[in-house]
Parts: structure tokens; sequence; C-alpha cells
């Protein structure tokens, strides 16, 4: 049992005589039911009596009056002797049996394990959540703890049972850390899955330049130019002859004809009074100029010369024999490698030239119908100047009228080739105008998903390519047959790997 000893004083420091102790066991033990006992002060106001272990509220009183609570008071089975003041003020100092100061370090250690079990989710609000709950069970465990701390009633025995009971949650405090560390990779896992990118729509690096008049007398300009005796019309330019005439469109700097490809096409209606008129004139001609510092790597064109310095790509109109010939530029007569010849040609109609290079091609083409037309000729030199990297439609015998309803310009900045990734499930790759050879996608030899997909999707005239990586891959086509090799086409295709490196397109 421990002694309580000591003297009681008033606000002045005069001894409190006659004055009631009250101590209320709050709790019950083996050894006490809940009880009130009493001491009354000296006439120096001295106390002198002893406690058995337990939790006690403490009161005062005097002469009868109601009295005050003095606080509460816990008394365990080795606390020293000590006046009552030492026992009230024992909370602000760590009084208690070593036992009981384990117990609350461990208790400490399972709310620091279940506070860290928390801090780990704040990156995704599900596993936050989780956090949360295996902190409060730890924070649980804690309290739980503590109490049967209480409800042993202060002896050494069951704060030692308690301590053992905290060990247990820490434990498990460290276990509800590694759980809410699990839940934060899964919920991880989770928005990984269900918040994908979307699809991703891929189209070339390039150049697209559109010159088109509207009804109401806008135009869409970009940057081409009209220098000549011009007149605008409700959705046509047009120029009247025979004053020479020209239209041009400068390249921007990324832009390399030869190593990347260019295509060229435009509308366009020639008109005179009779076809006498038109013989033996060169109508329009093409003129691409191209510095000879932008030829790729062994790429082969004509030597200049005194009289023929420039690089040139491009094609002449010329009526001859009631027939629009394309020809070569500077041709002085008809040569045999023409590349097409219209026949029947009849004034005021409309027509669709335009002019291609395929990237690393030393053949350019003659467009009609935006289509590859005729024999393929290679550049040439010339001695005509024009600016390089611009491209001129002009004419220095013109017909009485020419006009123009729509320019176009594609001058691509790189060959579009893609090897498919598991990162393009679902994407789109457009290949637009003016993309030939070169220009496709690669499927690669990679066991990808069964499902995984993409679009593809070519304008009219263009065919890209779709390339097995190697020959350890196989395509299904759509009557069901099995092939290898690579394939081709235009428009929408769909291109799905159906497992085991098996391609299905359609």
């Amino acid at each position: 049992m421990t002694v309580i000893k000591g003297t009681i004083t008033d606000a002045t420091g005069q001894p409190l005589a006659g004055a009631t102790i009250t101590f209320t066991a709050l709790q019950n033990t083996a050894e006490m039911l809940r009880s009130v006992a009493t001491y009354i002060t000296t006439e120096r106001g001295e106390y002198d009596f002893t406690v058995t272990p337990g939790v006690y509220s403490v009161r005062l009183s005097q002469n009868g009056t109601g009295g005050f609570e003095l606080g509460s008071v816990h008394i365990y089975d080795d606390s020293p002797d000590g006046t009552l003041n030492s026992f009230l003020n024992a909370k602000n100092s760590d009084t208690r049996p070593e036992a009981l100061r384990q117990f609350d370090a461990l208790v400490q250690r399972a709310e620091t394990a279940a506070d860290t079990s928390g801090s780990g989710a704040d990156s995704a609000a599900a596993s936050a959540a989780v956090a949360g709950q295996y902190a409060e069970a730890a924070k649980t465990h804690a309290k739980q703890a503590a109490a049967s701390e209480e409800a042993a009633g202060g002896y050494a025995q069951a704060a030692a049972g308690s301590a053992s009971a905290a060990g247990s949650s820490a434990a498990q405090a460290a276990e509800s850390h590694t759980g809410a560390q699990q839940a934060l990779e899964e919920a991880r896992q989770i928005a990984k899955d269900m918040v994908k990118p979307p699809p991703v729509f891929y189209c070339p690096a390039e150049e697209r330049g559109i010159w088109q008049r509207s009804y109401d007398g806008t135009e869409r300009t970009s940057k081409w130019t009209f220098s000549g005796n011009l007149t605008r019309s409700s959705y046509d330019v047009v120029f009247s002859g025979p004053d020479a005439w020209e239209v041009r469109y400068p390249l921007s700097e990324p832009a390399n004809p030869l190593r990347y490809g260019f295509s060229t096409r435009f509308s366009v209606l020639l008109n005179d009074d009779r076809d006498t008129a038109l013989e033996g004139k060169d109508l329009m001609e093409v003129r691409l100029a191209i510095p000879d510092d932008a030829l790729p790597p062994g790429f082969s064109v004509p030597p200049a010369t005194p009289d023929r310095p420039y690089l040139v790509l491009g094609w002449v109109a010329r009526y001859q024999d009631n027939k629009l010939l394309i020809l070569p530029l500077d041709s002085t007569e008809t040569p045999s490698d023409r590349f097409a010849a219209l026949s029947g040609f009849r004034r005021g109609n409309w027509f669709h030239f335009g002019l291609s290079l395929s990237p690393g091609s030393p053949w350019q083409y003659f467009m009609n119908e935006s289509s590859r037309n005729g024999v393929p000729l290679r550049p040439i030199r010339t001695g005509v100047s024009t600016p390089v990297n611009t491209l001129c439609i002009r004419s220095m015998t013109p017909a009485k009228e020419t006009h123009f309803s729509y320019l176009e310009v594609v001058a691509p900045h790189e060959v579009f080739s893609h090897r498919l990734t598991p990162e393009d499930d679902g994407a789109t790759f457009y290949f637009p105008w003016g993309y030939y050879s070169d220009s496709g996608l690669i499927l690669p030899d990679t066991e990808l998903p069964p499902g995984f997909s993409v679009t593809s999707l070519a304008e009219t005239f263009v065919y890209p390519s779709i390339l097995l990586e190697n020959n350890n891959m196989t395509f299904i086509t759509v009557s069901g047959d099995p092939t290898s090799g690579n394939k081709t086409g235009s428009g929408k295709q769909w291109i799905t790997h159906v497992g085991n490196k098996i391609w299905n397109i359609r």
C-alpha cells in the first residue's frame, strides 16, 4: 500500500484544520470494490493515510461545505509514498511503472506507423481511403490497449499484458502500413487501367498550302501570289492573254522535295476563240527549282552547264495537232518520252493537273485528275531562272483566258513511316494526298495483346504500305486465307492483331 502524507494550507499559507479529504474509487479491482474513504486533517492541517492501488477522484471540503473536486489520482503497486499534491500533479510527470512507460511507447509507435500508412496514399484518392481505414484500425488497437491498462486497475501484471497488446498493435500498424502501400499500388494500377489517354491521331509533318475562292468573294490564300492581267469572278481568278502571267508558292525551309517528296494539283480552264489560235503555244508550264545543295546523297542529276545551270522539276502543256501534250520543260520539239498526250483537247473545259515527286526517287510524274499519268521523267537542267524552292505556274504565250479555281501544294517534312508500339492501341494513322512510296506502317515482331487494333486512313490515290517486320508473322485477308508478305491499300482499313503474331486487315 502507498502512504499519502502531507499538509494542506489555504492561499495565505495557514493550515486547514478539520478539512475532509474524500477518496472515491472509480474502478473495481481484485481486492477492492468501488468505495469511498474519508480522511480529516489535524489542527495543523496534517494528513497521513494509506491507499490501495486504484484510480480515485479526490474532493476537499471543510466545515460541512460541499467542497470542490481536486482531481484524480492513479495509485500503482509500486507507487512511492508522497504528498497529495504529488499524486494530483502526476499527470505532468512520468511517475508510472516501467511497464506502462513501455506500453505508451508502443502505442506511440503504433500510431506513427498508422499515420505513415495514411501519408503514403496521398497520390490516389482510392488508396488514401484504404490507408485511412488501416490507420483507424491501428489507432483502435492502440486505444483498446490503453483501455486494457485502465481495466487492470493499475496492477503491474495488467500493465505488462497491456504492453504486450500494444506490441501487437504496433505489429498490426506495421502490417497496416504494408497494406496501405499495396492498396496505393493497386489504386495506381486501377487508375492507369481506367483512365487511359484518348486514342492518338497521327498525321505527318508537312506543309500544305491551299488557295480557294468562295461564293461570297472571300479567299483562302495561304502563301499563293498572282501576277499578270488578273480579274476575279465568283469562284475563280482569270488571267487574260496575250499578257504573260504567273502564280507562285514559296516552300518553307524544312521542305526538301527530293528527300521527302512533293506534290501539287490545281484546277485550270484554258479558253480561246478557236483552236487555231492555240496551235503551237505553250499554254502553261510548272516549274520548281531545286538548289544543288539540297540533293540527297547518291541522288543522280544532270551536271550543270553554262547555258543550263538550274536544276528544275516540272512540265509544259503545249497545244499541237488538236492535242494537249505534256512535255519536258524547255522542249523545242515534241520528244518521244513525253509525259502524256490528251487527245481531243476541248477549249473551255476544266482540267485537274499537277506534279508529284516520290521521296528519294529521281522520277517526277505529271498529274491528271489527282492521279499519276503518263511516262515519268527525271529533273532536268534549264537556263530559265526562277526562285529556288518556289513553285511557279506560268505562261509566256497564254490562251486568251486562263482560269484557276483551286490550287494546292503538299510538301512533306518527313517520310511518314511508323513502327507500331503497344501505346498505339486504338490510334488512327492519316495518310493525306501527296504521300506515296515509303509511307506506311510497320507491324512489329512483338506479341502485342489480342485485340490490339489501329486504323489506317488514306486519301484517294494514296496507297500506304503495311509491312511485316519479318517473315515470322502472318496476314489474314478478307477472304480468310492466311498470307505472308506486305500489303498496300487506300481508303480506311482496320488492322487488328488477333494473337500469336497473326494480323487481320479489313
